[in-house]
């Protein structure tokens, strides 16, 4: 998912870089606001994997399958572990990676600059490292690089409302 409609803040300002690195492990660009509701719950109950800023989108991460890969995206200046408990009962795999520093930002609405070298080494260690993707039972793709266990619909997303 993508936070390119948001007016109110917490927008990802390099997201065609972190795009770039995404699409490379499989991830699709998916905007929730253009979804109902029901739409967007078989869309994460389908998805093991999920890149996203801090926000009311995380929520999504509840309806996605236990042990999946969660990546959490921060403004510098406002770390909230809120989602730790949802996180904590799903098992799920999360790491929080704050934003370098954006000038003149200040409060919880900043937008985010992604840690792009954090990101990639924490996608390229959980994705496509053999001990980890037998630890968790992924599947893997051809290649060898594992690749999230979904359904048909075989998305990753990006959220962040």
């Amino acid at each position: 998912m993508t936070r390119t409609k948001a007016v109110n803040g917490r927008r990802v300002v390099n997201e065609e870089a972190l795009w770039a690195i995404l699409a490379g492990f499989g991830f699709q660009k998916v905007v929730m606001e253009d979804m109902a509701l029901g739409e967007q719950i078989r869309l994460a109950a389908s998805a093991d994997n999920l890149v996203a800023p801090h926000g009311a989108g995380m929520v999504h991460c509840l309806f996605m399958p236990a042990n999946s890969l969660v990546i959490e995206l921060f403004s510098s200046n406002y770390l909230n572990p809120c989602m730790l408990p949802v996180i904590s009962h799903l098992q799920h795999r999360y790491f929080m990676v704050p934003s370098p520093a954006i000038p003149g930002q200040t409060d919880c609405r900043g937008d985010i600059k992604a840690y792009l070298p954090m990101v990639e080494m924490t996608l390229r260690r959980e994705l496509t490292d053999p001990g980890r993707i037998q630890a968790t039972g992924a599947r893997r793709s051809s290649a060898g690089a594992r690749m999230p266990a979904l359904s048909e619909e075989g998305k990753s997303m990006l959220s962040g409302h």
